[in-house]
């Protein structure tokens, strides 16, 4: 509400009283004399400007900033008026500018969690936040000027300016998610797949909204097993890669192999396949080596692979792995020597840990011994060494699942259909069945 003064020796001269011949456009307000409308016909008086009895109110919501009435001042004898010592007959004009007060909230019009990993160097990996997924809203205010103000950081990873290089701590605008300069760094050192950080929003005139969470998903790839064993004569190793976390969107991974003392093409074929492709809602692929069994007695060899560039995800902690062709013995091999230790447990910070766990009983998935039968194939079917990879549509399958028992005498017996159990001493316990 706005209120009127005018001094004597201004527009008015000294001897008027009342102000007559009053003329209000009442388009964005109106004239209030002590808290109600004007009398008929409108005027007031000289008096009723020095006891600030005479106010304007704007009309709510309307977009005006400037708004005027006209007034013809008069002492009820002269004709006329005197402005800046000039004699005036036409009305005056009185100018209100309005100032508008924002009490409306801002909101946010769109959010969506972003997925898309970018590969930023030096073994970095990025996810950008823009207004494609952040995209705030308010009446009174230009959307540039809106902020979001961090109340609780992510707690793996961290926000950056991809402009400026430095750390996002405390706040950033619509501007910087529409100029794509608000980046989230992924901590590839975490075995963590999801983070999360608190914001709210607010516009210029300190208008906040209720506290939001954006949520933050991605995925890892790894091998299965860090060392895999297989006996020469078993015809082919099946190698898993696997992907833990977000899989809504594709991904793709490249293998590479190392050679060591066993060498391609003279004792192992792999698959002509190169790159690996995660498709929507698939998260095991696997990959083929097949064995070249010579007939000769030789140690045992290895060779390696690797897993690199991942595309839309990150590695886990199992990128590579050693792969040792055991040489069998008089036409088989010791079971003893293709058991591999069982890839360490890696917890996700993210998740609750369980409360119980069976401390007799684990369940892992293991290379077959030379008396199972192959496998499923995955992406080379049967035993054609150099089959595309991409021809196959069914290679997203599990390896059967096999359980180690620990007997009460602390004998470890590892069963499966049709094998034959053996104790640490060498003695043959019996033929177990598949549990």
């Amino acid at each position: 509400m706005l209120l009127f003064t005018i001094e004597h020796g201004d527009r008015i001269p000294p001897t008027l009283k009342i102000n007559a011949g009053l003329h209000l456009q009442d388009r964005y307000g109106k004239l209030l004399l002590k808290g109600t409308g004007l009398p008929s016909p409108p005027r007031f008086f000289q008096t009723d400007i020095d006891h600030l009895d005479l106010a304007y109110r704007h009309n709510p919501g309307s977009p005006a900033e400037l708004d005027q009435f006209y007034f013809l001042p008069s002492d009820g004898t002269n004709k006329g008026y005197l402005e800046f010592g000039q004699l005036r007959e036409e009305p005056a004009v009185f100018n209100i500018q309005v100032e508008k007060v924002d009490r409306t909230f801002p909101s946010l019009s769109h959010m969506e969690s972003p997925s898309t990993i970018v590969d930023l160097g030096a073994g970095r990996y990025g996810i950008f936040i823009t207004s494609r997924h952040l995209q705030g809203s308010d009446p009174d205010s230009p959307l540039e000027q809106l902020e979001f103000f961090i109340i609780r950081p992510p707690q793996f990873g961290f926000l950056e300016n991809a402009a400026t290089g430095a750390s996002i701590s405390r706040r950033f605008t619509q501007q910087d998610l529409d100029q794509r300069s608000v980046l989230y760094i992924l901590p590839v050192d975490v075995n963590v797949t999801t983070d999360s950080f608190q914001f709210r929003l607010v516009d210029p005139a300190g208008n906040q909204a209720p506290p939001l969470m954006l949520e933050l998903f991605w995925s890892r790839v790894q091998l299965s097993a860090s060392c895999y064993r297989t006996c020469e004569t078993s015809g082919s190793l099946q190698i898993q890669i696997q992907r833990s976390g977000r899989s809504v969107d594709p991904a793709y991974v490249s293998i590479q192999v190392e050679e060591g003392s066993a060498k391609p093409g003279r004792d192992f074929i792999h698959s002509s396949a190169t790159l690996i492709q995660f498709d929507t809602g698939v998260n095991v692929k696997s990959w083929n080596v097949f064995l070249v069994d010579d007939g000769l007695e030789e140690n045992h060899e290895t060779f390696s692979i690797t897993l690199k560039n991942p595309q839309n995800t990150i590695l886990g902690q199992r990128n590579s792995a050693s792969v040792e062709i055991i040489d069998p013995r008089r036409g088989r091999c010791d079971p003893e020597d293709l058991k591999v230790a069982s890839p360490p447990f890696l917890p996700d910070p993210s998740s609750p840990r369980p409360e119980d766990e069976d401390p007799v009983t684990d369940i892992e998935a293991e290379l077959l011994w030379e008396t199972q039968p192959d496998p499923p194939r995955g992406d080379v079917p049967d035993h054609r060494p150099h089959l595309d990879y991409e021809e196959m549509e069914p290679q997203d399958q599990m390896m059967p699942v096999y359980r180690r028992i620990h007997t009460s005498k602390g004998h470890l017996v590892e069963s499966h259909l049709g094998s034959t159990s053996w104790n640490p001493e060498g003695r043959k316990v019996g033929f177990t069945k598949k549990i």
